[in-house]
């Protein structure tokens, strides 16, 4: 048996037509965004965050090359990826502890991976003022999850001294005049010091052509995206 649109003609027409009704009207509640990745969605989606991963895990893979190795180009996707970070906030870290992790990180915060070439370069720049204890764990955490990205990147702190009303847009509009300066970056983020990033699959990189949030989902707000505006 085969089906026959000449059959029943009318009525394959006011099926398309009620089709399209309601393609419309989900667009215009969801937006197109969302229903692309609706149907772009992958397994990936969904992250068992009861098993987590030592940010610092296989790092130590990535090694500088032994003489008269020519460095190519990283791969596109990073082989130590693995999801879900462990972030505890059990002990403070310190400064020493960190930059002994952290060995490659050049003097100024600035990373470039030591056995290829990055295809992205990222400029993190952070507001901050009397943050102390959150600016360490941030640095703690960041520094391995942008390193295992394989990302070419520099952290920019930009600190407000004195005791007026602390002015977030001018720090940040004083890290991209200064980051500017040292590189011609792909990308610049501008990330606040108390957000600690919990998936090495959310990439540190800019979209080719429209603005990115990286902070879908936040602890705060139990992870529901439905909380979070721009």
């Amino acid at each position: 048996m085969m089906f026959s649109l000449h059959a029943d003609k009318p009525v394959f027409l006011l099926f398309l037509a009620f089709s399209q009704v309601v393609f419309i009207l989900i667009l215009y509640r969801h937006g197109a965004s969302s229903l692309l990745n609706g149907f772009l969605s992958s397994s990936q989606d969904s992250w068992d965050y009861s098993k987590t991963h030592n940010v610092y895990t296989n790092l130590s893979i990535f090694m500088p090359l032994s003489d008269g190795k020519i460095m190519v180009h990283c791969p596109l996707k990073s082989p130590i990826l693995v999801g879900p970070i462990t972030v505890i906030f059990a002990k403070l870290p310190s400064e020493r502890g960190i930059v002994k992790k952290n060995r490659y990180v050049q003097s100024g915060g600035q990373y470039k991976p030591p056995h290829c070439i990055a295809h992205s370069k990222s400029a993190i720049i952070i507001p901050h003022r009397n943050r102390e204890l959150h600016l360490r764990y941030l640095l703690y955490y960041l520094h391995p999850f942008l390193q295992r990205q394989q990302l070419h990147y520099r952290i920019y702190v930009i600190h407000q001294a004195g005791n007026s009303t602390f002015n977030r847009a001018k720090l940040l509009n004083i890290g991209v005049k200064e980051a500017l300066k040292n590189e011609d970056w792909d990308c610049l983020i501008m990330h606040d010091v108390d957000l600690i990033p919990e998936n090495d699959h959310n990439l540190y990189i800019c979209d080719k052509v429209y603005p990115k949030h990286m902070s879908s989902a936040m602890d705060k707000f139990n992870y529901r995206g439905d909380k979070l505006s721009l």
